[in-house]
């Protein structure tokens, strides 16, 4: 095989290695499985080795779609530096040795991050440009968010041409507020300006329910200025402000501040480039002339967030805009050639509906053929009332049971284990009732869950960290009252726009009742000059007596997820050393991304137990045994049709339900805006289905109920539709290959 930077490639990846090498830009649809990460850590390291005097390893970002992916970056780099530095010390190398030194040295100042994490730090640099403040100044601005919806809310109801939205809906305030926040954070995802958004519906023809749609254009609008108007005062940023703000900065200042930027940065790699939206793409595109290389790797059959503003299309539009060829990984190693020739049956047969499913992954010349008697792809039915889920159920845990009595091929023949499956849901709703009903049979592990770095104990200790690295801030330190880290509460207001008065502090520093505490917070300010963060967050729990709060209200989860921060920070730690300013900024982007982990285990534990997720969280995974339950859900329900549509060139659509519960608010047009939102709804429910199928390595189980399995219901069409469309193609491969109850 060939080698590229010291790794054994394939052809395809030697391809696109070669392409980085020789090109300015390179855009690649990569497969599921096909070795993104691992041709990205070739490509770093090819280039270092062409040129190691020259090259550096802090030339490169590397920008991932997650924290997690990042970490796991980190640790893959360090590894092949490692092994680079061990090759050249046994072979007596002493110069190659000291310049892999040197790399590995530079490692912990290399950007490995998110897309958001990058942006951070420009701004931190540069963002005097577009008015954001340096780091002693950035806040958190989630709880800012709720205080301008409630001042817009109250002043809607003041504003004639709007009350009698409150009037004619009959929604209860929170209800309204849900809406609103949906609606305007939709807006946000989109790159789409308020104010451009209330232009276009004010243009729109009057159809008699056109005051309506003007009506919500207005609220959001003002949200949208209260919201920048609270955050400007009291210094805070929101994840969607880093992406706007540094697009922004890149477009005014790109004779200066991108210059600047490029001779820091001279390569940007970018992984999971499907999941970007219009601003990220801006981000790159902006960069791209003052940069030496830029490499985008993703794989548009897996673009599953469009909520979030992703578009399938970017990377095909990038390649176009780009002037290059889309280069293809499309050899898998994570299944095994059985289980390929099943999935490229179904697969092939959707790509007829959906065309980008139609690139096809291929077996490596060293494929898997196990020995195991498994049969890689089943589905099972139960006919019924589909609404009885109970029954389903049943059925999952006996084929659970089934499996568990079962050999399988990994490297070798063994016994099926309780972590070798993984159950993989569309919906929160049905993992949970999944999991309610296997916690008594089976040891089980749920990978669903985010929020982790919302939890009150978590935030606690962050806007404590906020405190100590921006005092004498005192915005920072009013977010602490009344919770266990700060149990005081000024006799004053302490909000003020002056940043040279300090009252909340002076109170602190004076209040007989709050000696110790100041003391504590002082001593960590000092120690943070010369000790790790470790050791301080031990130090904040012991003078806090946080761990002391929570056992007396008997919270041994609060617990628990404090000590498991506890352990991340050492995480952290052994990958890179991170000053309490640096940890403070990555905690912040935990925050600011909602980094999905997982609470901690209290109690016994077993790593040994079922995997329960949904498809967006076991992106990126891959386990010997995906079950997939309720295949009969329908991808869209044709009784319910969304409330909002924000539509560029037309603005605001609109059918909200009155009192008397009649539709309000829509144009003519409402209904070719829904046929092509039912039309990208049933193509993105595609590729998240392929991404929840690709995820098995050996086998994977389809279950589904309704009282007519071989039937294709076009009116509720559903996963289970996709499988029976397929049946043709799937059965023709044999029984110890397929098996299709239908």
């Amino acid at each position: 095989m060939p080698i590229r930077g010291g790794y054994s490639v394939t052809s395809e990846q030697e391809r696109i290695i070669d392409h980085v090498v020789a090109k300015r830009v390179t855009v690649v649809s990569a497969g599921a499985g096909s070795g993104k990460t691992y041709t990205m850590i070739a490509t770093v390291m090819e280039l270092i080795e062409m040129q190691p005097d020259t090259v550096r390893l802090d030339d490169f970002v590397l920008i991932t779609f997650t924290n997690k992916a990042a970490d796991e970056m980190r640790e893959r780099l360090e590894k092949a530096v490692t092994e680079k530095m061990t090759k050249a010390q046994g072979q007596g190398l002493d110069n190659e040795y000291e310049r892999w030194m040197v790399q590995k040295e530079r490692i912990t100042s290399t950007f490995i991050g998110t897309i958001h994490a990058f942006c951070s730090k420009l701004l931190r640099a540069f963002g005097y440009e577009e008015r954001v403040a340096h780091e002693a100044e950035v806040l958190m601005a989630r709880r800012y968010y709720q205080e301008a919806l409630d001042q817009t809310l109250l002043e809607s109801l003041q504003t004639p041409d709007e009350v009698f939205l409150f009037r004619e809906t009959g929604l209860a305030p929170y209800e309204l507020k849900k809406m609103v926040t949906s609606w305007y954070e939709r807006l946000r995802g989109r790159g789409r300006q308020p104010k451009i958004v209330l232009e276009e519906t004010l243009r729109q023809p009057h159809d008699g329910n056109n005051h309506y749609r003007v009506a919500v254009a207005r609220m959001l609008e003002r949200l949208h200025r209260n919201y920048e108007r609270v955050k400007q005062e009291r210094g805070g940023v929101d994840s969607n402000d880093l992406l706007s703000k540094t697009v922004a900065l890149l477009d005014k200042q790109k004779e200066h501040v991108n210059k600047l930027i490029g001779s820091l940065f001279r390569y940007i790699f970018v992984d999971e480039f499907q999941d970007t939206d219009r601003l990220q793409k801006q981000i790159i595109q902006s960069l791209e002339p003052y940069v030496l290389k830029v490499l985008m790797v993703g794989d548009r059959k897996q673009s599953v967030y469009e909520f979030r503003g992703a578009e399938e299309s970017i990377l095909q539009e990038m390649a176009i805009e780009m002037k290059v060829d889309l280069l293809l990984l499309s050899i898998s190693r994570r299944p095994t050639a059985t289980l390929l020739e099943a999935q490229n049956a179904l697969f092939q047969n959707m790509g007829t509906r959906y065309p980008v499913l139609k690139d096809l992954l291929s077996n490596p010349p060293d494929a898997r053929y196990p020995t195991d008697r498994m049969v890689p792809f089943r589905y099972m039915h139960v006919t019924g009332d589909p609404r009885d889920m109970q029954s389903r159920i049943d059925l999952t845990k006996s084929i659970v049971r089934r499996y568990l009595r079962q050999e399988i091929d990994r490297s070798g023949l063994r016994k099926v284990r309780l972590n070798d499956i993984c159950l993989i849901f569309r919906t929160n709703e049905a993992l949970q009732a999944y999991a309610t009903a296997f916690q008594g049979e089976f040891s089980i592990q749920l990978d669903n869950e985010k929020g982790f770095f919302q939890k009150p104990e978590i935030v606690g200790i962050y806007y404590l960290l906020q405190a100590i690295v921006k005092y004498p801030n005192d915005v920072t330190v009013a977010l602490l009252q009344n919770s266990p880290y700060l149990p005081f509460t000024s006799p004053f207001v302490t909000h003020t726009k002056n940043p040279a008065i300090h009252p909340l502090w002076d109170w602190l520093r004076q209040d007989t009742k709050a000696k110790d505490w100041y003391a504590g917070m002082m001593e960590i300010r000092h120690r943070a000059k010369s000790e790790l963060v470790p050791p301080l967050l031990v130090r904040i729990l012991e003078f806090t007596k946080v761990r002391e709060y929570y056992a007396g209200k008997g919270n041994l989860q609060a617990i628990a997820n404090i000590e498991k921060l506890l352990s991340w920070s050492r995480d952290l730690m052994h990958a890179e050393a991170l000053t309490l300013h640096q940890f403070v900024e990555r905690l912040q982007i935990a925050f600011l991304t909602d980094e999905s982990m997982e609470e901690a285990k209290i109690g016994e534990s077993s790593v040994d137990a079922i995997r329960f997720s949904t498809v967006h969280a076991a992106k990126g995974l891959e386990y010997p045994i995906v079950i997939i339950p309720e295949m009969q859900r329908p991808i869209s329900n044709t009784e319910y049709s969304p409330e909002f549509f924000d539509i560029r060139e037309f603005g605001i659509d609109l059918a909200l339900e009155g009192s008397n519960r009649s539709i309000i608010g829509s144009s003519d047009l409402y209904n070719q805006w829904l046929a092509q939102y039912n039309e990208n709804l049933r193509k993105e429910e595609a590729r998240i289905f392929y991404v929840g199928v690709t995820r098995a390595e050996n086998v994977i189980c389809l279950i589904g109920g309704g009282y007519n399995p071989s039937k294709i219901n076009q009116k509720y069409w559903s996963w289970k539709d996709e499988v029976v469309s397929a049946a043709s193609e799937l059965t023709s491969l044999g029984e110890s290959k397929v098996v299709l109850s239908l």
